[in-house]
């Protein structure tokens, strides 16, 4: 086990008042200790093995995921009373402190473009306009929108048990525990190292069998020269890790198998760049920003993984972005994300970016192409329980055998089953169902137990032996130790006359025979 943490708070004292608390009125259940030398508010800070969120205001849902837009006060377009700038929030409904010192050591979380938020130190307050003043933002605020913001790190905020705010100017550590009244019964801790491990330009390398947890970020192996890095079976868990990645890798032939990523704080779990790069069968939970993400990979495979619970601002289960070339993503499950998948091209580089390939994923939100400069999308049998964007403008797209919930197109199509039709899909824009194509909204009638979570196909199901076979469509040549063959779960296609739309193929349906009778079985009568 790598930990990243140090324990402080050797001596804890209870607030004695609601002034010795900035003004909460919640300071007898609250708790000050001296902050370790060079303690950053935004590091990440513990109580045993669990988090302590920042006091914000207004509180979030859920402070694991505390900057999601919803989460934020609004900033109403319509109200000329109520607006932010980049170096300012003027809001006359909550800024109403008399005391210009009120906000000193708090800061402000702001929505900006390009749908991103930012943390900024508050450097002023003026009681008479109502007036914020913060760093700047680093970016333009949105003209033409609600927007929002919260504020953070004040004792003032500090109203639900493992909140915390920290006053840089007295060194003063301020916490509602978890679960005891009593921090002495626990142990606090904050991040004080970077990377657990930190393989830089290594070749031939197995990291294998740790548990990382505690660090701002948790395994990387990277620059030039990093080549032949199987990184597999480690646990990479409880990182604050500020926009910066659990688990990276870039190089030639790196292999990422069979990690658990998960509770990592403002992070993407796996962010992957370079040549011949698969990540293969990891399962990557709570981790705020991207789950997988590849920026710059020559062939590369994103096959069955889980993702599940990416839900942060501008947070996807899955992202191509910029400068990937012949990706295989397969047999992937996408849970409770903002996009399951989003996927862009080169932008104004060439030669396009090429061989994009969906196969027996199943997505449960949206799936998104910005499309720009992308060519060769083949999206085959694949389950979208969202709309499905896809498709490219520099090249030659296929999309055949699929479940989806709106959207869908290609030079291809034919042979989808549509739940739901997008608002385009009407024959007034001249589109209609292609050869083969079904449309059932009934999903009771299309999967076994849609609202169990279970999407294989019911036993009556319309997109069983509906498909076609799609073997010639496929480049199944740029990735020859994946049998494309084989639905999500591993059966072969196909079982029945044809093959099955969606990501499962379902089982020929023959009822199993009865058990043989007993042998030598002998009945006693006695009592």
């Amino acid at each position: 086990m790598l930990d990243g943490a140090e324990p402080f708070g050797g001596s804890w004292t209870r607030c004695a008042s609601a002034a010795d608390c900035r003004g909460n009125p919640n300071y007898a259940k609250i708790y000050v200790t001296s902050a370790p030398s060079g303690y950053d508010f935004q590091a990440g800070t513990f109580q045993d093995a669990s988090f302590l969120w920042f006091s914000q205001d207004p509180n979030p849902a859920d402070p694991f995921h505390y900057d999601r837009t919803e989460y934020l006060r609004t900033i109403p377009l319509a109200d000329a009373s109520v607006f932010h700038t980049r170096t300012s929030v003027t809001d006359p409904r909550v800024l109403t402190q008399s005391d210009p010192d009120y906000y000193a050591g708090a800061y402000v979380l702001v929505w900006r473009q390009p749908n991103v938020t930012v943390i900024r130190r508050i450097t002023g307050y003026s009681p008479a306009t109502h007036t914020i003043t913060h760093e700047d933002l680093g970016g333009d605020v949105y003209p033409d929108r609600d927007t929002g913001y919260a504020l953070l790190n004040h004792p003032a905020f500090i109203d639900t048990p493992g909140e915390y705010a920290f006053d840089a100017a007295a060194n003063r550590l301020y916490v509602w525990p978890l679960e005891s009244a009593d921090p002495a019964a626990h142990e606090f801790s904050v991040a004080q190292r970077h990377t657990g491990l930190y393989a830089s330009g290594a070749s031939f390398l197995d990291i294998e069998g740790f548990i990382v947890q505690k660090y701002t970020m948790g395994i990387r192996a990277i620059d030039s020269g990093a080549q032949d890095v199987r990184i597999r079976n480690n646990h990479l868990r409880t990182m604050r890790v500020n926009d910066a990645y659990a688990l990276q890798v870039g190089g030639r032939n790196m292999l990422v198998e069979s990690n658990r990523v998960v509770d990592c704080q403002r992070a993407v779990g796996i962010l992957a760049g370079g040549s011949n790069i698969t990540v293969r069968a990891n399962f990557v939970r709570r981790t705020s920003r991207n789950g997988i993400w590849f920026m710059g990979v020559d062939h590369g495979q994103i096959v069955d993984n889980v993702v599940d619970d990416i839900s942060g601002t501008h947070a996807n289960g899955i992202s191509l972005y910029l400068f990937n070339r012949d990706i295989l993503v397969a047999g992937n499950q996408v849970w409770n994300t903002g996009s399951s998948l989003t996927y862009h091209g080169n932008g104004s580089a060439s030669p396009p970016a090429e061989n994009l390939i969906l196969c027996n994923n199943v997505f449960e939100y949206a799936v998104n192409s910005w499309g720009k400069e992308m060519g060769d999308v083949t999206v085959v049998n694949n389950t979208f329980l969202g709309v499905a964007n896809v498709g490219g403008d520099a090249g030659h797209d296929v999309f055949v055998n699929n479940i989806v919930h709106g959207g869908g197109s290609g030079d291809v199509r034919r042979h989808n089953l549509y739940t739901a039709l997008a608002w385009w899909q009407d024959a007034r824009y001249g589109w209609a169902l292609a050869e083969g194509e079904l449309q059932e909204e009934n999903r009771n009638v299309v999967f076994e137990s849609p609202a169990a979570g279970n999407y294989r196909l019911a036993a009556g199901s319309p997109a069983k032996d509906a498909g076609t076979n799609p073997l010639a469509l496929l480049p199944v040549a740029l990735f020859p130790d994946y049998d494309l063959t084989r639905d999500l779960a591993g059966n072969p296609r196909p079982q029945g006359a044809a093959w099955d739309m969606g990501a499962f193929e379902r089982s020929a349906g023959a009822a199993p025979a009865p058990p043989a009778p007993p042998n030598g079985l002998r009945i006693s009568s006695s009592r």
